[in-house]
């Protein structure tokens, strides 16, 4: 027994829960992912204390705590004030948990956890939408589109707010209330579990988080998402690109995954060339968002989709948001919220780029794989964002800090001091050096 019981105290260490806390928030329901990130931040707060350190805040966690705070500004000027309290509010727990992990992932070995725990978590999550699809398509099943569906309309009908539901045809949805929503954390998720998958020494774990991406890639698939089927080939355009070596895994996965689709699927991704009713209202949801971003372009309306939404209302349509990223953060945000985004979106990219660059120079595939990871998820959100908001829901944006923390992270862990602390403080280090 006394192996056992170490065994249970090894896996509930204060950084395993940390990380774990923030890795599968997204299968609960949003209205607990406040509660999850707020048990991360506590739980790294005891492995922080347990090694008589400090909290640290990495380049992108601090971009992300900037742009909470301006938001946290445009609640005075919100026309809908609690709403956007509410907003602020999901940005605070996705901070959470963006301090949260990267104050516990110090060592690789932690990472490689913590990329092993996001493979089970978004592999599940794509095998329930493969089920769903199965039972309520091939069997006729009057199965849920949505897991949580009804405790969420429980929940949610304490609150005096408008909240959008219904699913319209067989789109599997798994853990979240929307099918695009689901589909845009699938592949948040993809790069760094392909990341982990291929880059080392074939073991055990590797090759389960291999086969993991297959349930993953189905689930997205099943969504009928198309902005996120766009995303998903950008991410392995992006792997294909930087890892050309691999070729053979491309093509055979990608035959694969051909013969393999629904053609309600194929069905699917062929309409994306085609200029069909949703296309259409999100030609005139652009028309309508750019007319009022140009009132108000700074600071925009105020934090929140209930904004965008009533706007949107009262030009005669029913959409909750931009379906654009960029014209979203300008309508919330303005000129200065857009930057803010853009520079974490930067901060991503840059981790990328020095990881793949340090990879190169030692040989590292981890590394190296890392940073291709991070370009394919900055690549594949700009995509998405061209037709949707990748950063709607307490999930997604939880799901977009926990990359910001991965970045920070991994930066801390391979890269070397100079890359570690950015470039002024590099020059400023090298100053000191010369004066003694």
């Amino acid at each position: 027994m006394s192996w056992l019981t170490e065994k249970a105290r090894r896996a509930f260490r204060p950084w395993v829960l940390a990380a774990l806390f923030a890795v599968v928030l997204p299968l609960f329901p949003d209205y607990i992912a406040p509660f999850l990130a707020i048990a991360s931040l506590l739980a790294a707060w005891r492995d922080i204390r347990a090694r008589g350190d400090s909290f640290q805040l990495g380049p992108a966690g601090r971009v992300l705590l900037v742009y909470l705070a301006l938001i946290a500004l445009g609640i005075l000027y919100s026309p809908q004030k609690v709403t956007s309290l509410g907003t602020v509010l999901m940005w605070a727990a996705a901070f959470a948990v963006c301090l949260a992990v990267e104050n516990v992932l110090i060592t690789g070995r932690r990472l490689s956890i913590a990329l092993i725990c996001l493979a089970v978590t978004a592999s599940l999550i794509g095998a329930l939408a493969c089920a769903q699809y199965v039972l309520a398509a091939l069997f006729h099943l009057p199965v849920s589109m949505q897991i949580w569906e009804p405790v969420d309309k429980a929940v949610l009908s304490l609150f005096p707010y408008d909240f959008i539901l219904d699913i319209y045809g067989i789109r599997a949805a798994a853990t979240f209330n929307n099918p695009n929503v689901c589909a845009e954390y699938l592949f948040m998720a993809a790069p760094f579990i392909a990341a982990y998958a291929f880059g080392g020494k074939p073991s055990r774990s590797r090759v389960l988080c291999g086969l993991l991406l297959l349930p993953l890639a189905a689930g997205l698939a099943l969504t009928f998402s198309r902005g996120s089927y766009l995303a998903l080939l950008t991410i392995i355009g992006v792997f294909f690109l930087f890892h050309l070596k691999k070729l053979w895994i491309f093509l055979i996965g990608g035959a694969a995954a051909l013969l393999a689709l629904p053609d309600a699927v194929v069905s699917r991704f062929l309409s994306i060339k085609t200029i069909d009713f949703a296309v259409k209202e999100r030609f005139s949801v652009w028309q309508v968002i750019t007319g009022h971003i140009a009132q108000r372009p700074l600071l925009g309306i105020g934090p929140g989709t209930y904004n965008t939404w009533a706007l949107l209302r009262e030009a005669g349509i029913d959409a909750p948001h931009a379906h654009n990223l960029a014209l979203q953060l300008l309508a919330e945000s303005g000129v200065a919220g857009l930057l803010v985004m853009g520079s974490a979106f930067a901060m991503l990219a840059r981790s990328g780029f020095r990881l793949l660059r340090e990879g190169n120079r030692t040989a590292s595939r981890t590394v190296r794989l890392l940073g291709i990871a991070f370009l394919a998820l900055t690549a594949a959100l700009l995509v998405d964002g061209l037709v949707d908001f990748p950063l709607l829901t307490p999930r997604l944006t939880s799901t977009f800090a926990l990359t910001a923390a991965l970045a920070d992270s991994a930066s801390r862990i391979y890269l070397p001091p100079s890359l570690k602390t950015g470039f002024w403080s590099a020059v400023k280090e090298k100053i000191k050096r010369k004066q003694r």
